[in-house]
């Protein structure tokens, strides 16, 4: 349900645009500095001091110091708000749109997150109420893409060809597109150069692929499509050598039937699942609940396992081993098994790619964004290659949403809400340290338009800040690189240079945060003692203000002080959730190179080793799977000959046999031995949720039972109770493991924000604001269970 306007047929939002509505009322809940119409006589600004005039005379292209405003309230003693600033120079980055308040104040529609146990009727102003018509269509896709009659199958691949009139082929046309454009389309090679110049921008891809059928048709005609749901990949896999080997023992009748191994394109390849088609139930689907919340699907659409994910890595291997010279553009679309170490294999074998997209692949989280940077700079760097376009969109985490008694909320970046690390202080870090190394690059990753940007887009950051935290830390390079204004420019140094870099910093927090700050409460986050400064984290070596840290690590000696970002990282790194450590350990042991043996891909798919009469013997040893010699070439060959009792189990060589028919692939044996371990731990433990979890339960209960009968001692009371927390505990976890739950910190402790109630809040503003919601004041709550004192 990516859809940026509201659901009227005018593109109108079907609820009041809150960022308008701060020009004229309640201008202190909203982060811009109150301008014009968004003045107001209860807000008076400080006067500009001397440090403001210096700025305006020599450096105009800053813009103004931090704004102050007193806010008069009741007679009482007046509060100073510092908001983020209206004017900030002459720079365009190029971060806005042309729809800015509107295209924000969409992604607070409802229907966007439905939930299963409320109105999800996005017209905010009136009492809730169910949806209908369109509204009533866009609920239903809360299954996706447990739907009958999806229309698309993959990112940028459609269900149906064009003119289908099964399900899921698009609308009738409503307008029919200038023939040039088709034109450019429908002649390959121009489409493809199209491809080159447009490819390492996934929004704007997507985007050029939704304005008619003929693009997105042509886009497919043009690229090479491997389905990583049934593990076809078009013979990519194989050299020209062994297509040609199997072609020339076809027969005539299979030459005819065409059943032939053919040669594709490996210009423009595009690795992604296929979904195949939805199996609705036989007996139908469920109906749906109070609210007009779809029912849970019945139905079944077919999933590789775990373990044959595994194998999908390695043929995608030797795809790239065995076709990267020829490819020019390559993307993967959540393609599992794929991290930074699998990613800088496949970079060495594309010495001609000019584009590479990498989107919502599950093991590159959010977490790994430096680190796939720095892996496309160090790539960029290497002579013989050219230079690498790239687009990445880190894992999106939208949480078991139609498990929604075991559901805490989408948080976008993160899987569970540990209660430990606000996201948005940890992203923004992040991006702190991100963006000022892909400009030293001229790497574009965060304009609209980009897969960076869409994901960003996608998190609940406060109402209409993505821009500017991204403007602030723009702002921030410019200023420390001397774009703004020379670093040693004499009028500008000291204290005028201090306090420029304090608004700069100010900007930031205040975006981050999205409502104005104390302005005293704000400085003093930049500041110690007298001067100016900035906190350094041990870890990432980032200099950034007090609000980016925890205060458990500002008590911390200085070689310990970690950011929020550098928490974020380690606990992305360490999740549990939907096997992710399980995930990652299968992967190792596929590259598990002890030895340093694989120094390239070639010797990583050809190195071999002898495998010893013990394994050969052994049934539970598969041999002929790994052997380099298949079971027919070693039955033609000379080493066959003798005796049959020189034979083993199913034809395997014997002790007398020369080693040369004996070897194994290295590769293949590590993988096999991959896959045994994820079917134990993950396919395996999935199986066995519901047993691990009931006898979690019947713990409980004893322990329960010893406490309420009644226990002598208070070490044995504490240890009772002690164990029963670590049970619920653990039952968290291992329904989080299973990705049928979240976990929460510890008393329920949240501190990440989620679009439930991000959502909810902007609602509740919206009805506050129209007079649907009043405040009448506190009210005695002696006796009542409500969750406010107020009316």
């Amino acid at each position: 349900m990516d859809y940026v306007g509201g659901s009227n047929a005018s593109g109108n939002l079907p609820y009041p645009n809150l960022i308008q509505k701060f020009a004229h009322q309640n201008q202190h809940a909203f982060f811009k500095e109150p301008v014009g119409e968004r003045s107001a006589s209860t807000l008076i600004r400080t006067e500009k001091d001397v440090l403001d005039e210096l700025v305006e005379q020599h450096c105009p292209t800053f813009g103004s110091l931090s704004p102050a405003y007193e806010q008069i309230l009741g007679g009482k003693k007046p509060q100073q708000l510092t908001f983020f600033r209206e004017n900030r120079g002459t720079a365009d980055h190029g971060l806005g749109r042309d729809d800015e308040d509107n295209y924000e104040c969409a992604k607070y529609n409802i229907l966007r997150h439905p939930r299963p146990e409320d109105y999800n009727n996005p017209d905010y102003i009136r009492a809730p109420g169910p949806v209908t018509g369109l509204n009533a269509a866009y609920l239903k896709l809360a299954n996706y893409p447990k739907i009958a009659g999806a229309v698309m199958s993959a990112p940028l691949l459609p269900t149906r060809g064009p003119g289908s009139q099964l399900p899921g082929h698009f609308q009738i046309s409503k307008a029919q597109q200038p023939s040039a454009l088709t034109r450019v389309f429908e002649m390959p090679e121009l489409c493809e150069k199209l491809m080159v110049e447009v490819g390492h921008r996934w929004g704007d891809l997507s985007n050029l692929s939704r304005t008619c059928q003929t693009v997105m048709f042509a886009i497919n005609k043009v690229s090479t499509r491997v389905d990583l749901t049934t593990g076809n990949f078009l013979n990519l896999e194989f050299t020209d050598e062994e297509i040609a080997k199997e072609t020339a023992k076809a027969t005539e009748e299979q030459r005819k039937r065409g059943d032939i191994p053919v040669y594709v394109s490996a210009s423009f390849v595009i690795v992604s699942n296929i979904r195949g088609q939805y199996k609705e139930a036989q007996d139908g689907e469920g109906d749906s609940n109070e609210y007009g919340y779809p029912a849970f699907p019945k139905g079944t659409y077919d999933r590789p396992c775990a373990a044959a994910r595994l194998l999908d890595i390695s043929r995608l291997l030797k795809s790239i081993h065995n076709r990267g010279s020829q490819m020019k553009i390559l993307h993967l679309h959540t393609v599992p098994n794929l991290d930074i170490v699998v990613l800088m294999k496949c970079l060495r074998e594309l010495p001609n790619l000019e584009v590479l997209g990498v989107h919502n692949c599950e093991l590159l989280h959010f977490g790994t964004t430096v680190r796939f940077l720095k892996a496309i700079i160090r790539h960029n760097k290497k002579p013989g290659y050219k230079r690498v376009r790239s687009d990445f969109s880190p894992y999106y985490y939208t949480g078991p949403n139609r498990l929604y008694k075991a559901y805490k909320g989408e948080f976008g970046v993160v899987p569970s809400d540990h209660g430990v690390v606000d996201t948005r202080r940890a992203m923004a870090a992040i991006l702190y340290e991100a963006i000022p190394l892909a400009l030293n690059h001229d790497i574009d990753w965060f304009t609209p338009g980009t897969g960076m940007r869409h994901f960003l887009d996608r998190i609940p950051f406060a109402l209409g800040t993505v821009r500017y935290i991204l403007e602030a830390i723009y702002n921030l390079y410019d200023f420390e690189t001397g774009v703004t204004c020379p670093k040693y420019y004499f009028p500008l140094f000291g204290e005028v240079r201090f306090a420029m870099q304090r608004t700069l910093y100010n900007d930031l927090i205040l975006a981050v945060n999205g409502k104005p700050m104390d302005s005293g409460s704000l400085k003093a986050m930049t500041t110690r003692g007298p001067d100016f400064h900035l906190v350094r984290c041990s870890t990432c070596n980032a200099e950034l203000p007090s609000y980016f840290f925890t205060t458990m690590s500002m008590t911390r000696q200085a070689s310990q002080i970690e950011c929020c970002g550098c928490q974020l990282r380690k606990m992305l790194e360490g999740q549990v959730d939907n096997f992710f450590q399980e995930k990652k350990r299968a992967l190792e042991m596929i590259f598990d190179d002890k030895n340093a043996r694989f120094k390239s891909m070639e010797e990583f798919l050809h190195s071999t080793r002898v495998a010893s009469d013990a394994e050969i013997a052994d049934p539970q040893f598969g041999f002929w799977a790994l052997s380099v010699m298949t079971r027919k070439e070693f039955r033609e060959s000379d080493a066959s000959g003798g005796s049959p009792g020189a034979l083993v189990l199913d034809g395997r060589p014997g002790p007398d046999h020369p080693s040369d028919v004996k070897k194994i692939y290295i590769w293949k044996e590590q993988t096999s031995k991959a896959m045994d371990y994820a079917y134990e731990h993950i396919e395996d433990a999935r199986n066995k949720v519901n047993d691990t979890i009931a006898e979690c339960h019947r713990r409980i209960q004893v322990l329960d039972y010893e406490y309420h009968a009644g226990i002598d001692y208070s070490w044995e009371i504490t240890e009772n109770r002690d164990t029963v927390d670590k049970l619920e505990r653990y039952i968290d976890q291992t329904l989080a493991q299973s990705d049928l739950g979240q976990m929460a910190g510890k008393h329920g402790t949240r501190v990440a924000p989620s679009w439930e109630v991000e959502i909810e809040r902007y609602r509740q503003l919206v009805q506050a604001q129209v007079g649907v919601l009043q405040n009448h004041g506190p009210y005695n709550t002696v006796g009542d269970s409500a969750p406010t004192g107020f009316w």
